[in-house]
């Protein structure tokens, strides 16, 4: 992609975008009180973002980014 304007040009290599997660199960750890996700990832892993809705009527908010190469959360 190029861009040019006035005096300044801009050029940039589009990159590869990040291997979806897959396989994801959510398993009830503590008898209603903690949830655990699991995935796997491929080969081009990058963060992921945990978000959480209370209800099904809210939108839904941001509780955690995790590295590329975390493959669970609890809470």
């Amino acid at each position: 992609i190029t861009y040019t304007g006035g005096r300044t040009s801009v050029s940039a290599a589009p990159t590869q975008a990040p291997d979806v997660p897959s396989g994801l199960t959510a398993t009830d750890e503590r008898c209603d009180t903690e949830i655990r996700l699991s995935w796997t990832y491929g080969t081009n892993p990058s963060n992921f973002k945990i978000f959480r809705s209370t209800s099904s009527s809210s939108g839904f908010s941001e509780i955690a980014t995790l590295s590329g190469t975390a493959r669970s959360y609890s809470d």
